[in-house]
């Protein structure tokens, strides 16, 4: 949920003239117009709607739920992790680098929602409580909804400021 609220924050804040000094200061974004912008999160509501209908049963069927929960696990942080590195790519990669961390942060999510929910309900020791369980689920989701991009937006302006972009990301 945060990345999807820090995600067009980062693809048009703009970019910064400072040099970095890497690993880990540095700052800015793509600098990238509302409308391209607009139009990469059109790309990726698409995208969600192809991989929610053919991608989510094909993986599952193949490699099983939890195989496929553990794989995104351990892919997820890493693509978080890249993110504000795309400004450091030359110009001529930033927005296909964006492109495809935006179609590998769908794949990922179209994957872990349903297999969590699928996970969740194979764990519930019966039927009786299947209900308070999805119940502490949705609430504990609707939490991290309304704090995180909160957080995260903070954490984003403070690492702006800092000269520390990766803050928001990590």
């Amino acid at each position: 949920v945060s990345f999807d609220q820090l995600m067009p924050v980062f693809l048009s804040t703009p970019k910064s003239n400072s040099e970095a000094v890497l690993p880990f200061k540095f700052t800015g974004g793509l600098g990238l117009q509302t409308k391209t912008v607009g139009f990469m999160l059109a790309v990726q509501g698409v995208y969600s709607m192809v991989a929610q209908l053919w991608l989510f049963p094909f993986v599952v069927r193949v490699f099983g739920t939890l195989r496929t929960f553990r794989f995104v696990l351990l892919i997820g942080p890493p693509l978080n992790i890249a993110v504000p590195y795309l400004i450091l790519l030359p110009a001529s990669l930033q927005i296909p680098a964006a492109y495809a961390v935006l179609i590998g942060k769908i794949t990922l999510h179209v994957i872990s929602f349903p297999a969590t929910a699928i996970l969740l309900a194979n764990a519930a020791p019966s039927s009786k409580v299947l209900g308070s369980i999805n119940g502490a689920a949705a609430s504990t989701a609707s939490l991290s909804r309304a704090f995180g991009p909160t957080v995260t937006g903070f954490l984003h302006s403070k690492g702006l400021q800092s000269g520390y972009s990766v803050l928001a990301w990590w």
